[in-house]
């Protein structure tokens, strides 16, 4: 399998020389326009996809197939590690911008996507998110502000950039009556809009058609949708809002639908391979949906799979298989990280809590079957310990601001700024203390550490729980997929589809 995808990149990386020069028009516009991006998802991602899919399916992914490769740099405006505002950014304007910035150029300047040019010339637009549908992402596409954390008023601009179709999670801050620009409910404001609004309603979006509504807005879950491999059976999925995207979208003039596995970025940011695999499978059965439909339309279709950067810093050794006993290792990592951590923290806060509680604990949640070797336990322990000794401190702490509190009851204000002096001396030798006792452990919460013993079953590790410089793979297929080997960087992805979107 390696050697496979090697070649699929040697294929991409040769690509160049046959191309013509940037900028050149295309001989003709595309008519169905698919582009599907996978948030933290670069080489290793798809990699170790390519093998999850293999040992747990008996096939490979799909994305992985398509003729058209190169990788794709995604550095931002203003640091060598880009965020997902500023690298989706760059895909959907083609425009190098900061980190945070959202739809803008490093001045503030608003920039058009490729959405909207789409939409400028006649087509129908559709946003599909696993994530919520303000996040950063698929705000890209349709808002221009300098700060991706402004959520209500990019959720305004999706209800003012006339797009036809948003699928995908609710709406973060959705009612901040803080804003300067606050309206009301976005919710509400979106069935004003024009919009049929269909907010967790699996049997209203099942009904849908294509006469339903002019505008559509699903909303699948109140905040992001839940990982794939955890999910209720009848939950909404990925695939379900790509398919109904094409039956509502699919006209005579065309359209341009980009849909976002925003979950993968998520498990990746907590080391969960797992439900980062997952994830990779519902965006890989997405791209299924798309290549059913270019099948239909083999002259009119462009399919395009792109990363807007790496999360985790993965690495894989000699040590990853394909043997399907090995994956079943880990099956159930069905908690995130912070989850797990908080769940831990309030028993290992209970004096009588023993490592083989918390030992039984990971085991049933993370899927640790078949016992721990003696390493794996020694790991645990040490940071098992370490949650100790925070615990601990977060005792004794408790207990100092509670004196303090006591003592000062009645005292004068003189003699409650002696006491204030008293106690923040008390707390800085306190912290001083517990930082010093911190040296003596790995610098991994036991929730982190259970999650590095199963990666390390999979023969995989991660360097970071945030992003990575290392560049994406973009991959194509369809009429004039070939002009894609030119896309080195992403910002290159935008300019060659607002070619083909004209």
């Amino acid at each position: 399998m390696r050697l496979q995808v090697c070649f699929f990149l040697v294929i991409g990386l040769l690509g160049p020389v046959l191309l013509p020069l940037r900028g050149q028009p295309a001989s003709e516009s595309v008519k169905y326009v698919f582009l599907f991006i996978g948030d933290g998802m670069a080489t290793p991602q798809r990699e170790l996809g390519e093998q999850y899919s293999l040992a747990c399916t008996g096939q490979g992914l799909k994305m992985n197939r398509l003729p058209v490769n190169t990788l794709t740099t995604t550095h931002s405006a203003n640091q060598e590690i880009t965020d997902s505002a500023a690298s989706g950014t760059a895909i959907a304007c083609g425009q190098k911008t900061n980190n945070l910035y959202l739809g803008v150029d490093p001045e503030g300047k608003p920039l058009e996507s490729i959405a909207k040019i789409a939409l400028r010339h006649g087509r129908r637009v559709g946003i599909i998110t696993s994530v919520t549908l303000n996040h950063a992402t698929p705000g890209a596409f349709y808002a221009t502000v300098p700060n991706r954390n402004q959520y209500y008023e990019i959720g305004l601009a999706m209800l003012e950039s006339g797009f036809h179709y948003f699928a995908g999670g609710g709406l973060q801050a959705h009612n901040n009556q803080e804003s300067p620009l606050y309206r009301g409910n976005l919710y509400e404001l979106a069935a004003q809009a024009g919009y049929m609004v269909c907010k967790e309603d699996t049997a209203a979006f099942r009904s849908l058609t294509p006469g339903s509504a002019p505008k559509v807005m699903v909303f699948a879950h109140a905040s992001a949708m839940p990982y794939e491999i955890v999910a209720p059976n009848d939950a909404l999925t990925l695939l379900d809002l790509t398919r109904k995207g094409i039956e509502l979208l699919d006209n005579p003039e065309g359209f341009f639908l980009m849909v976002e596995g925003g979950l993968i970025d998520y498990a990746a940011h907590g080391n969960q391979a797992e439900l980062m695999l997952g994830e990779m499978l519902g965006l890989d059965r997405s791209i299924s949906a798309a290549l059913d439909f270019a099948r239909q339309h083999p002259e009119d279709t462009l399919i395009v799979v792109t990363g807007d950067h790496e999360t985790g810093g993965l690495t894989l050794s000699a040590a990853t298989e394909q043997d399907k006993s090995k994956w079943q290792q880990v099956r159930g990592q069905h908690l995130l990280t912070e989850r797990f951590d908080a769940k831990i923290r309030q028993i290992i806060a209970q004096p009588d809590t023993t490592l083989d509680t918390v030992l039984a604990l990971a085991e049933a949640d993370f899927g640790l079957t078949g016992g721990l070797t003696a390493d794996e336990r020694q790991q645990i322990e040490l940071s098992f310990q370490m949650e100790r000794q925070r615990a601990e401190y977060q005792r004794q702490l408790t207990a100092l601001e509670q004196d303090f509190a006591a003592r000062k009851a009645g005292r004068e204000n003189a003699e409650i700024r002696v006491l204030e002096q008293e106690f923040s001396a008390a707390r800085a030798k306190l912290a001083a203390e517990h930082k010093k006792q911190l040296q003596k452990y790995p610098q991994l919460s036991l929730a982190r550490q259970v999650a590095a013993v199963c990666n390390q079953r999979l023969g995989i590790s991660w360097k970071t729980t945030g992003h990575s410089s290392l560049p994406v793979q973009t991959s194509a297929i369809g009429k004039h997929a070939e002009r894609f080997r030119e896309a080195t960087d992403n910002c290159r992805i935008a300019h060659i589809l607002t070619d083909l979107l004209k």
